[in-house]
């Protein structure tokens, strides 16, 4: 997987703290949208926009298509109750009362001005052949997205480094380790220091314990404290343990991140 795709526009107002969660790249909808539009519409045309209200009152659409003169229908409580209402297109009804609604609203928008509409609610996507059937002019943002994300090869992951930590072998040595992580970190304010997460495992069996007189193997344990670490999103993973390194070529080849 090289990409992952997002088609809910409300999400994206917290893209960025997703982003940070992971390594593959977070396809933005916002940024398939502006592109589309920059190739197919001179700058300052009319957009006819069907969005929610949170997403209308959020700071997308003006920061994303910033060059466009963006026009909403008045009757902003019919084209909800149109998506979320009971009998709404979120609920499968794509006939009847709700495509009527959608279709009043793209004929208002029409007679505005308005050169396309373009509907920023994942669902109408749905409506787009019958609407498109009655003269509208309307983008599906749904297959703009699909495009726009096969269109971008070898796109960078974003995620910030994110560095796992084997805890409690023994707890003072992990607070000492983050310590001076911290301390040899070139930070000016908090947000430039890199991402930490701890496993404080002090149940770990004694590793000296083991290697001197064959006592409990440690090796599961830790393995399975490092996997825990791996699949939290950690890019490598430290262990302040120095007998614990005896184990590590074991587990190492188990893992996808370097201990």
């Amino acid at each position: 997987m090289s990409k992952i795709l997002l088609p809910c526009f409300a999400s994206h107002t917290f893209l960025e703290e997703l982003q940070k969660e992971t390594s593959i790249t977070i396809v933005n909808i916002f940024d398939a949208i502006a592109n589309y539009l920059g190739l197919k519409f001179e700058k300052g045309a009319k957009i006819g926009v069907l969005t929610s209200s949170f997403v209308k009152e959020s700071f997308l659409l003006k920061h994303y298509l910033q060059d466009y003169e963006l026009v909403y229908p008045q009757n902003q409580n019919q084209l909800m109750d149109a998506i979320y209402g009971e009998t709404g297109i979120k609920n499968g009804y794509l006939e009847g009362l709700p495509l009527e609604y959608v279709y009043k609203a793209c004929i208002e928008l029409k007679a505005k001005g308005c050169e396309v509409i373009l509907p920023c609610i994942t669902e109408i996507s749905l409506l787009v052949a019958q609407l498109r059937t009655r003269g509208i002019s309307i983008i599906d943002v749904n297959e703009v997205y699909a495009d726009y994300a096969l269109a971008k090869e070898n796109m960078p992951p974003a995620k910030p480094f994110k560095l796992g930590i084997v805890g409690g072998v023994g707890p003072s040595a992990t607070v000492d380790f983050m310590n001076k992580v911290i301390q040899n970190t070139p930070a000016k304010k908090d947000q430039d220091h890199i991402k930490m997460i701890v496993e404080q495992n002090p149940q770990i069996p004694d590793r000296t314990a083991n290697l001197i007189h064959n006592q409990t193997d440690p090796t599961i344990a830790l393995f399975s404290t490092c996997k825990k670490l791996e699949v939290a999103g950690a890019n490598a993973i430290a262990i302040p343990c120095n007998t614990a390194h005896a184990f590590v070529k074991e587990i190492q080849e188990h893992l996808k991140v370097p201990i």
